[in-house]
């Protein structure tokens, strides 16, 4: 016993604090993330360095996604460092874009918000200027959101902001979106492409049946048809933070001339379908949109139990 509590046996290099240079730390995800790039930089030093393992991404929009008819607009917002990134986004979004896009865009316009904190903020804008928007999140209950469904489609809300936790548990399927306005770019790759497919689907000239709110109930009214030359356009919003989402997206060969120019606002015209490849990188991150293992918010939809037979 007197030979297992000798501290000779230590190694000097574990007693000068150095023991973290000899350890290896593997970490595995799908996507690569700005904050697990810091944590490994931080936290995971070695002495032989650190490996990283990834596949270049290829464009996502396709020939479907893109025509005369449907165009999409990558618009790049001046911030400074990444501490005050999301208030001067804000500021500039609310001041320069929102007000020309409100006025532009007349109906059936989707505005796409990853974050939920940036969704609160912009919730309380939208409120306190009195703008035709309804929000639906990953807190709103399944009669909520049914009842702002039902207003989006039926012309009683101009636009619809939701989250991107609201779309990956699938609270409300979207239907007759003809404007897509993306407050920042997904996070899932597939999210974006799921988000393009809402201007594929046809519409359905049928009555809607409208749930009762709280107080009133609106009376259901079939929606009009519109002109088939209307353009289908997308506008997506990022900054110089963003730069793993929008390889995601654009491309690893081209996202550093997204990044770098000097013009803001850049047309995306892709004609030819490329091949989708995913990245796996040395980090961790959980199973994306398995909804199996994922748990619902308490205030959303709650789970129907089974009755015994």
């Amino acid at each position: 016993m007197e030979g297992l509590a000798n501290i000779n046996r230590i190694m000097d290099l574990f007693l000068d604090k150095k023991g973290e240079l000899l350890r290896q730390t593997v970490v595995l995800t799908k996507y690569k993330a700005l904050e697990l790039n810091y944590l490994l930089k931080a936290c995971s030093a070695n002495y032989m360095g650190r490996f990283y393992l990834s596949y270049e991404y290829q464009c996502l929009f396709t020939r479907d996604m893109i025509s005369q008819e449907k165009k999409i607009y990558m618009r790049k917002i001046p911030v400074g460092d990444i501490e005050s990134a999301h208030e001067k986004k804000f500021e500039f979004f609310t001041k320069k874009i929102w007000g020309k896009l409100y006025e532009a865009l007349k109906m059936y316009t989707v505005v796409y918000v990853p974050s939920y904190f940036d969704f609160v903020r912009l919730r309380k804008y939208f409120k306190e200027t009195h703008a035709s928007v309804g929000f639906v999140s990953e807190y709103t209950n399944k009669k909520m959101c049914q009842s702002q469904r039902a207003l989006f489609e039926t012309k009683r809300f101009r636009f619809l902001m939701y989250t991107e936790r609201a779309h990956f548990f699938e609270l409300i399927k979207l239907r007759f979106a003809r404007h897509l306005i993306f407050y920042g770019i997904p996070k899932e790759r597939q999210f974006m492409e799921e988000m393009m497919g809402l201007l594929n689907a046809k519409r359905e000239g049928k009555v809607l049946k409208v749930a009762e709110t709280q107080k009133a109930t609106v009376n259901a009214q079939p929606i009009e048809d519109e002109p088939e030359e209307m353009m289908w356009d997308s506008y997506v919003y990022y900054t110089k933070h963003d730069e793993y989402e929008l390889e995601r997206v654009v491309g690893s060969a081209h996202v550093k001339r997204y990044l770098t120019t000097e013009t803001n606002t850049s047309l995306i015209c892709v004609h030819i379908h490329l091949p989708l490849f995913y990245s796996c990188l040395l980090y961790t991150s959980p199973s994306p949109r398995d909804r199996q293992k994922s748990r619902m918010p308490s205030s959303a939809c709650k789970k129907k139990k089974k009755k015994k037979k």
